[in-house]
């Protein structure tokens, strides 16, 4: 017989009234009392303690098949996409970067023709100038 099983039977004998306050008291620090070593775990921690260890066992797998779970998904599914991505992100930042170049080359070639016609109009203003006495 399980020890839940003989404090059950204790309790309703003392609410029957068959056992008085003492008798019942007696009764169960003896059931208690005589619980073995095989019924402890560590030092003095009776059947409530095993389930309580069997409890803290249980959500500590539980964490840790989580954990496991998070990680294949993660390894699986958001990280080779989030490295397609940031590949794809590269790529349109090498496009852009040479597109920058090239309209900064294209700049740089207008600018410098824009500059030289300037200069040439200056000189051909000034040669204006000398030759009608403008100046």
């Amino acid at each position: 017989m399980s020890v839940g099983t003989e404090l059950e039977k204790l309790n309703q004998l003392h609410k029957e009234g068959i056992l008085s306050d003492a008798e019942f008291s007696a009764a169960k620090t003896k059931v208690l009392g005589s619980l073995g070593t095989e019924n402890t775990v560590g030092s003095g921690v009776h059947l409530m303690g095993k389930a309580a260890y069997k409890y803290v066992n249980f959500k500590i797998v539980y964490a840790v098949v989580g954990a496991v779970i998070f990680a294949i998904f993660f390894f699986t599914f958001f990280l080779p996409r989030f490295l397609k991505m940031e590949a794809e992100s590269e790529q349109f930042s090498q496009q852009h970067r040479e597109k920058m170049e090239q309209m900064s080359k294209d700049f740089d070639k207008s600018y410098e023709e824009t500059s030289r016609r300037i200069e040439q109009t200056r000189r051909e203003i000034d040669d204006a100038h000398r030759k009608s006495g403008f100046k």
